[in-house]
């Protein structure tokens, strides 16, 4: 009488896929940055994780179907941010144009000394020959978004399809493209990106990074660029 037992495998039948260990090794720092409780958490964040990894990588769904666009951008954010702190070893918070230049070389991105001394120059904007993580994301993403030979670049796609999402939702309240919206429309403008919040809750969002935001009438598509990104990658 033949057992009813799952069939065994040595391990030369089973063949791992080569991006297995670094597709596992980027999900476990994401779960530890979600600071997950419990087996359920594991679950539904797994879930989630996967299904955005997976529209990243230009499989079904696309990115315009997706309800729920803020996971998606949010792990667009973080790969970059990976990315910087890589290149950051001493945990400075900043990094110098060579650093900018290897961390690009790292995500498999090779820049002309043109186009990397421009990207540098408009996100230092205190010309300190420093820029911080918050400044590299949002010229980089305006670099993306304005260079279709982009496209070709690996991860880029989920970059650009957050930075063009946020864009639009921006523009919906500044009709005459001045760069700015009045801080009061802040909190409809993040409505759209996906992120109910209230007013409070944007004050802590902009005031962490910008000491006269209450004194200040509009804010700029950059500045709300970074508010946007230290909030979502602040867990």
């Amino acid at each position: 009488m033949p057992l009813d037992v799952a069939p065994i495998y040595c391990a030369e039948q089973i063949e791992v896929p080569e991006d297995l260990p670094d597709i596992l090794k980027e999900w476990s720092k994401s779960v530890l940055r979600a600071n997950v409780e419990s087996k359920e958490q594991l679950y539904a964040f797994s879930a989630e994780y996967f299904g955005n990894l997976s529209a990243a990588a230009g499989t079904e769904p696309d990115f315009i179907d997706l309800e729920d666009k803020v996971p998606y951008i949010r792990e667009a954010f973080r790969m970059m941010q990976d990315a910087f702190y890589s290149i950051d070893t001493d945990q400075g918070g900043s990094i110098d144009v060579n650093e900018l230049q290897g961390m690009w070389h790292q995500m498999g991105v090779e820049l002309d000394s043109e186009v990397l001394s421009a990207m540098f120059a408009e996100a230092d904007v205190d010309q300190s020959g420093k820029i911080t993580l918050a400044e590299f994301l949002s010229s980089t993403c305006m670099w993306i978004s304005a260079n279709e030979a982009a496209e070709a670049f690996a991860g880029i796609s989920a970059l650009r399809n957050s930075f063009d999402h946020v864009s639009r939702a921006f523009q919906l309240f500044d009709p005459t493209q001045s760069g700015a919206v009045k801080k009061e429309d802040l909190a409809p403008v993040l409505s759209q990106v996906g992120l109910e919040v209230d007013q409070g809750e944007v004050n802590g969002i902009f005031s962490q990074f910008m000491a006269d935001f209450d004194d200040r009438q509009e804010v700029t598509f950059k500045e709300f660029l970074i508010g946007l990104f230290l909030h979502l990658t602040k867990e």
